[in-house]
C-alpha cells in the first residue's frame, strides 16, 4: 500500500516518464541481448568452418604427398634396370663372387644418385633379403652394415625394413630426428622381386619433413596469430614435426606449461574436435584438432582467441551504444508526452476551477479531435446544461425547487445513458461493417488457398514415393558396395600371399617333423577361429603381452613372432608351439602359418561377401518388379514384407533388431508393388520413431477370410492429443524437410483400395503398433 502511496504522489509526468523508461529498456535490452547472442554463435560457426577448410586443406595436401612417395618407392622397387642390378647382387653374393660384386656395385652408384635426384628424396638405399646395406647415397651407412642393428634416429629404418621384408608390402615408417641435424625424417621400404617372384631385395628411400613444413607454414586465413602444428609421438612422447610462427622445430619432447593444453594430446590420440582451449603457451585459443593416418600424426590448427573474437568485442560496443541512444530518445520522447498531456489538462482543470467558482459562462476552446477535445466537449455540455437548469432553477417556484432537482437529475442521467448506447451502438456497427469485409477477404483468400492445394496435391503424392524410393536406393547402394569391397580386398590378400608363399611349401612341410607338422596345422585352425570384432586398441595390448612373455622366456626374435601371432588372431599363447616356434627357423615357420590362414580367412570372406550381395540384389529385384496397371494379382504379402526388411538392413543393421511370425504366407489378390509401398512406408516410420535403436515386429496371420498384417516398434508411442490426425493429409510430427505428411495417407488410400482398413495401437513410452487388414478375396477393380 506504501508503494501505490508514493506512486500516486509524483506528477503524471513523472509518471509517464516512468512507465516510458520500465517498457523502453526491457525491451531495448532483450534485443540487444539478442543480436549479441546471434552474431557470436555466427562468429562461432564462421570460426568452425574456417578452420576445418583449412585443417582439411592442409591433411589433404599432406596425404597427396605421402601417397606420391609411397608410389614413387613402389616403382622404384619395380623398374627393369633395379630389379635386373638387384637380381645380379643377388646371385652374386650367393655365389660369394666378391670381385664380380664389387664392380657391379661401381656401376650401380652413379644411378643411385641419378635416382635420388630424379624422385627428390633424401637417401636412397639398396639391401639385400638379409637386410644388409649393398649401395646407398647415405655417407653416414657404410655398405655391408646390417639394418637390423641400427638405433636411434635409425631405428625407424630398420622397423619399416624389416616389416616390408616380412608382410612384402611397401611399408611408411614413423617420424623421427635423424643424428645429423635434428630435423624429421622417415624411411619408405618396399620390396623387390626378380621375375620369378622371388625376394632378392629392398629398396629404401628417406625422405624428409621440408616439404610438408612448407606446406603447414602457409597462414592464408590465419590472420596474424594463427598457425598450424603437427605433432607426432616419438619413443612414447609428443614432438612437434614442423616449424610454427612461435616455436622453431627442435628434437625436444613439447612441454606443456598449462594444464588447459588438451588439444595436442586428442589430435595424437585420433581424435577430431574443436573448441577454445589454452595452447602450450598458456595462450587462450579457438583450436581445431584432427589426426592424420598417413604419417601417424596429429593436427592443430588455432587462432588466438583475442584476434577471433574482435569482431565481436566491436559488435558489443556497438550495440551498448544503440542501446544508450534508444533509451535517449524513449526518454525525450516521454517528456515530450508528458509535457502535452498536462498543458492541456491544465487547461480544462483552470476552466473546471472557474466554473466551480460561479462563472457559469466559462467554456473550453475545442481545437483537437481526440480524447482531449472529447473531454473539453463534455464539459462545455456540462456547463451548458448546468448553466440552463440554473436558469430555469430562478425562474421557478421555490416550493418546486426540490422536485425540479430531482427531475433534473433524472434527465441528466438519461442524458448520458443515451449518449453513451448511442456511442456503443455506433462502434458496433463500424466494427460489423469491418468484420463483414475481412471475412469476405477471407473467403476469397480459402478458395484460392484450396485450388492451390488440389492442384498440388498429387505432385506431393509422387515427391512422397520418390523420397522412400531414394532412401531405399541409398541404403542398397551401401550394402551393396560393402560386400564387394570386401571381395576385392580379399582376392588381393590371396595374389599377395599365393605367390611367395606356394613355392616353398613342399620344402618347408619335408623339413618339419610329425609332430611340427601336428602344431603347424593346430595352429593354423586356431587362427581360422580369429575373433573379427576385436579392436585395433585390444591387438595392441595383445601384441605388448606377447612381447613380454617370449623376452622373458628366452625367444628368438619374440617382437616379430607377437606381431605375426596376434595378426592371425591368436592372443593367447601356448607352449604346445615350442616345437614349432622354439627353434631357429621358428619366424620363417610363422610367417608361412600367417600366409596360409590369411589364404583360408580371404577365401571365407569372398563367399560371405558374395552371399550377401546375392541376398541384396535378389531383394531389390522383387521389389521393383511393379506393375503399372491396377489388375490385381496373385502374390504373396510375406514375400513382399521379406523383400522391404532386406532393403531396409542396412538402416537396421546397427541398433535395430527384427522379428518376424509369418503365419500366413500364401497368396491373395492385390496390388503388390502398391502393398509394398504401404510396407515400406510403415516400416521406415517405426525405424525413424524408435531413433534406429529398439525392436521391430513384423507378423501375419489369416483370421475368417482377412489377412492381418501387424507391425509393432519399441518408440515413443504417439500422443493421444494427435492421435486423430496421423492418418489426415499433409499432418506431420517430423521437423521440415524430413516429411511431406502424406505417407500414412497414401497408405490408407491403398488399403481402402483393397477393401480393407488401416488402423493402431499406441501407448506412450511403450510403442506403436500399426494393423493392416485385407481381405483374402477381391472383387475386380474396374
Amino acid at each position: 500500500m506504501a508503494k501505490i502511496n508514493l506512486l500516486s504522489r509524483l506528477n503524471i509526468s513523472t509518471q509517464l516518464l516512468l512507465v516510458f523508461l520500465a517498457i523502453q529498456i526491457p525491451a531495448t535490452t532483450g534485443l540487444v541481448w539478442i543480436a549479441y547472442t546471434h552474431v557470436r554463435d555466427a562468429l562461432s560457426i564462421e570460426l568452425n568452418n574456417k578452420l576445418q577448410s583449412i585443417s582439411d586443406r592442409q591433411i589433404n595436401q599432406i596425404n597427396e604427398y605421402v601417397d606420391n612417395q609411397l608410389q614413387n618407392t613402389a616403382s622404384l622397387s619395380q623398374m627393369p634396370d633395379i630389379v635386373k642390378s638387384m637380381d645380379v647382387l643377388y646371385n652374386l653374393t650367393n655365389l660369394k663372387d666378391k670381385v664380380g660384386f664389387d664392380k657391379k656395385i661401381a656401376d650401380i652408384i652413379p644411378n643411385l644418385f641419378t635416382y635420388q635426384k630424379n624422385f627428390r628424396v633424401k637417401n636412397l638405399l639398396f639391401v639385400s633379403p638379409e637386410y644388409k646395406i649393398y649401395c646407398s647415397t647415405d655417407k653416414t651407412l657404410a655398405d655391408g652394415t646390417n639394418i637390423l642393428e641400427l638405433q636411434a634416429g635409425k631405428a625407424e629404418l630398420a622397423r619399416a625394413a624389416k616389416r616390408a621384408g616380412t608382410i612384402l608390402q611397401t611399408d611408411f615408417s614413423d617420424f623421427t630426428f635423424t643424428a645429423e641435424n635434428g630435423y624429421p625424417t622417415a624411411f619408405i621400404a618396399s620390396p623387390v622381386r626378380n621375375k620369378a617372384g622371388r625376394f632378392i631385395g629392398l629398396i629404401i628411400t628417406e625422405i624428409d619433413n621440408e616439404i610438408i613444413d612448407k606446406q603447414i607454414n602457409d597462414y592464408t586465413g590465419l590472420g596474424k596469430t594463427g598457425e598450424t602444428r603437427i605433432i607426432a609421438k616419438i619413443n612414447d612422447k609428443n614432438y612437434f614435426t614442423t616449424n610454427t610462427r612461435t616455436i622453431k622445430l627442435s628434437n625436444q619432447p613439447i612441454e606443456k606449461k598449462t594444464k588447459g593444453e588438451v588439444a595436442l594430446d586428442k589430435a595424437i590420440k585420433g581424435e577430431f574436435g574443436f573448441g577454445v582451449i589454452k595452447d602450450a603457451q598458456g595462450t587462450d585459443v579457438v583450436a581445431r584438432w584432427a589426426y592424420i593416418p598417413a604419417i601417424r600424426s596429429g593436427l592443430v590448427v588455432k587462432i588466438d582467441l583475442s584476434e577471433a573474437l574482435s569482431p565481436i568485442a566491436s559488435m558489443a560496443w556497438l550495440l551498448l551504444l544503440l542501446l544508450g541512444l534508444s533509451i535517449l530518445f524513449a526518454l525525450i520522447a516521454s517528456l515530450l508526452a508528458a509535457r502535452y498531456l498536462v498543458n492541456n489538462l491544465k487547461v480544462i482543470i483552470g476552466a473546471t476551477t472557474k466554473f466551480a467558482e460561479g462563472k457559469l459562462n466559462e467554456r473550453i476552446a475545442i481545437t483537437q479531435q481526440n480524447e482531449v477535445g472529447k473531454l473539453a466537449h463534455a464539459f462545455n455540455d456540462m456547463a451548458g446544461k448546468i448553466q440552463k437548469s440554473q436558469s430555469e432553477l430562478a425562474e421557478a417556484n421555490t416550493s418546486l425547487e426540490s422536485r425540479v432537482k430531482e427531475r433534473t437529475k433524472e434527465l441528466s442521467f438519461a442524458n448520458e445513458a443515451l449518449l453513451s448506447s448511442e456511442e456503443e451502438l455506433k462502434q458496433n456497427l463500424e466494427e460489423l461493417q469491418a468484420t463483414q469485409e475481412v471475412l469476405k477477404q477471407q473467403k476469397g483468400t480459402l478458395e484460392n488457398t484450396l485450388h492451390e492445394l488440389q492442384s498440388t496435391q498429387n505432385q506431393l503424392i509422387e515427391s512422397e514415393k520418390m523420397a522412400a524410393l531414394g532412401q531405399l536406393v541409398a541404403g542398397v547402394a551401401h550394402e551393396i558396395n560393402t560386400p564387394l569391397g570386401a571381395i576385392r580386398s580379399s582376392v588381393n590378400n590371396i595374389q599377395n600371399n599365393l605367390k611367395p608363399t606356394l613355392p616353398a611349401l613342399p620344402a618347408f612341410f619335408a623339413s618339419l617333423s610329425v609332430e611340427q607338422q601336428n602344431v603347424f596345422f593346430g595352429l593354423l585352425e586356431k587362427s581360422l577361429q580369429k575373433d573379427m570384432n576385436i579392436s585395433a586398441k585390444e591387438e595392441r595390448t595383445h601384441k605388448r603381452e606377447l612381447k613380454n612373455y617370449f623376452q622373458e622366456n628366452g625367444y628368438e626374435k619374440g617382437s616379430d613372432l607377437a606381431d605375426l601371432l596376434v595378426d592371425m588372431g591368436i592372443y593367447n599363447y601356448q607352449n604346445e608351439y615350442d616345437t614349432l616356434l622354439k627353434t631357429t627357423e621358428s619366424l620363417k615357420n610363422l610367417e608361412i602359418a600367417h600366409s596360409l590362414s590369411g589364404l583360408e580367412r580371404s577365401a571365407n570372406t569372398i563367399n560371405i561377401a558374395t552371399e550377401k550381395a546375392a541376398k541384396i540384389v535378389f531383394a531389390l529385384k522383387n521389389y521393383a518388379r511393379q506393375s503399372h496397371t491396377e489388375v490385381m494379382e496373385e502374390a504373396s504379402i510375406a514375400d513382399g514384407i521379406e523383400t522391404v526388411l532386406v532393403i531396409y538392413q542396412n538402416a537396421m543393421k546397427q541398433g535395430i533388431e527384427v522379428q518376424t511370425d509369418f503365419q500366413f504366407t500364401g497368396k491373395i489378390p492385390c496390388l503388390i508393388d502398391q502393398l509394398n509401398q504401404v510396407w515400406t512406408n510403415l516400416i521406415h516410420n517405426g525405424l525413424q520413431a524408435m531413433k534406429y535403436s529398439g525392436m521391430l515386429t513384423v507378423a501375419t496371420k489369416l483370421e475368417n477370410d482377412t489377412v492381418i498384417v501387424s507391425i509393432k516398434d519399441t518408440g515413443g508411442g504417439i500422443p493421444v492429443e494427435i492421435q486423430d490426425k496421423i492418418f489426415k493429409a499433409f499432418f506431420t510430427t517430423k521437423p521440415a524437410g524430413e516429411g511431406s505428411g502424406l505417407g500414412l495417407d497414401i497408405c490408407r488410400k491403398i488399403i481402402e483400395k483393397h477393401h480393407g482398413k488401416i488402423y493402431f495401437q499406441s501407448e506412450e513410452g511403450v510403442g506403436t503398433t500399426f494393423l493392416v487388414e485385407i481381405p483374402a478375396t477381391q472383387p475386380k477393380i474396374k
